[in-house]
């Protein structure tokens, strides 16, 4: 591609976000950078605990990093799609809310959802996928379901690379 894109990849909880962003940055000698890391690192300095020991609890204090991240947000929705792309991301994961998605939206190139059969929202999950302008589906099972997202990125970016 001419340039590289900046994208910000959205979908529910455990759909393969990240995935498609590791691949997406390794198309594109890129950066992935998911908002969630930034968040836990954040608030483990606030709490004085190594991030590994946040890390390891994630799913029992998913409650508090989303009311922790929600706290900081609130003079910029932005917050930490910004703080990722400042640290030199040009692909973001992890944004969570419509209010976050609508702040963050204009930084980015383009909105790719990831979508999974049988996946929905979780308590934490408030953007859905009408907010996208591209659909990737991830979630794939068996031995080739790198080699399967690796493809549909390849096609998501020859795709995008038509419109410029």
């Amino acid at each position: 591609m001419p340039s590289t894109p900046k994208l910000l990849i959205v979908g529910y909880s455990g759909v393969g976000k990240t995935a498609v962003g590791e691949i997406l940055a390794e198309l594109t000698s890129g950066k992935c950078a998911n908002t969630s890391d930034y968040i836990i690192a954040d608030y483990a300095q606030l709490l004085g605990l190594p991030v590994a020991e946040v890390l390891a609890n994630k799913v029992k204090l998913r409650r508090k990093l989303y009311a922790h991240a929600t706290h900081m947000k609130t003079k910029d929705p932005a917050y930490w799609a910004r703080l990722a792309l400042y640290s030199g991301a040009n692909i973001v994961t992890g944004v969570r809310d419509s209010g976050e998605f609508d702040a963050a939206r204009p930084l980015f190139d383009h909105a790719i959802w990831v979508h999974r059969h049988g996946y929905g929202p979780n308590e934490t999950d408030r953007v859905h996928s009408h907010v996208a302008d591209r659909f990737v589906f991830g979630g794939y099972e068996g031995g080739h379901w790198r080699q399967q997202l690796e493809r549909q990125c390849y096609a998501l970016l020859l795709d995008l690379e038509t419109e410029l």
